[in-house]
């Protein structure tokens, strides 16, 4: 009986006997692009990285400049002083000691998974970008990049009345177009590099125009792409707008 059991069966599998494949997949062990992006950046970034109160990683523009050793570095260890988190967090496989330590930034994803969402945005979101213009760089302290990015705000005045006072008003106080930008609570919360990303990438989900679209609604026919410099200086200019942080209270 037990023999015809076996055959019935095939490859001697009995009845009962769990699939492998069944087997549900360790958190540690997924790295499926776009469950690891839904688990964990869809509820900032947007559900295809778009449309979410963060920037959105779904931009081929944003693709392009990012050197992907920075979008690396962003995603492990967060941004400090800003509501991006680090998720790296330690990794079982990594049996050096100097990469434990480097491994305690309190995430949850190991750098396997990061790489998998890293090389998933750019397959899945990237090309090339419909910009002629030069391509400012990502980083302000790029050493491949041309010029000074020094930013000067007085500079960064006249360039901010061309590119981004249409929307966003003469003074930063909001317009029809654009949000507010001499907001404190705003400026508390991004960084210098974040506002260079924007005035460079804009946010094509909601209408704000990158640093080379001429955008005729909201900038002046005068209006030419902006330079590395041109971006430096306005984001000098926004970040002259944040009120210093309170003095430490006495002991």
């Amino acid at each position: 009986m037990l023999l015809s059991l076996l055959t019935l069966t095939g490859c001697g599998k009995l009845p009962g006997q769990p699939n492998p494949d069944d087997r549900p997949v360790r958190p540690d062990q997924m790295t499926d692009f776009r469950t690891l992006f839904r688990e964990n950046c869809q509820g900032c970034h947007g559900a295809d990285g778009r449309m979410g109160p963060a920037p959105p990683l779904n931009d081929k523009l944003f693709l392009t400049i990012a050197p992907e050793s920075s979008l690396r570095e962003i995603i492990t260890n967060g941004r400090h002083g800003t509501l991006m988190p680090a998720f790296l967090g330690f990794d079982k496989k990594q049996a050096d000691l100097t990469n434990r330590i480097q491994q305690r930034e309190g995430g949850h994803l190991t750098d396997t998974q990061i790489d998998a969402i890293v090389k998933g945005m750019r397959a899945e979101w990237g090309g090339k970008p419909d910009v002629s213009a030069p391509l400012p760089s990502y980083l302000a302290d790029d050493p491949k990049a041309k010029g000074a990015l020094v930013g000067d705000k007085d500079n960064g005045a006249d360039v901010y009345m061309m590119a981004c006072a249409g929307c966003h008003g003469d003074n930063g106080e909001g317009g029809k177009r654009g949000g507010k930008l001499n907001d404190p609570a705003f400026l508390a919360l991004v960084s210098d590099q974040l506002l260079r990303r924007i005035v460079i990438t804009g946010r094509a989900d909601l209408g704000m125009p990158n640093f080379a679209d001429p955008a005729p609604a909201a900038r002046p026919k005068s209006f030419a792409p902006m330079t590395n410099q041109d971006v430096a200086d306005v984001v000098a200019l926004l970040a002259s707008w944040r009120k210093p942080a309170p003095p430490a209270p006495a002991k």
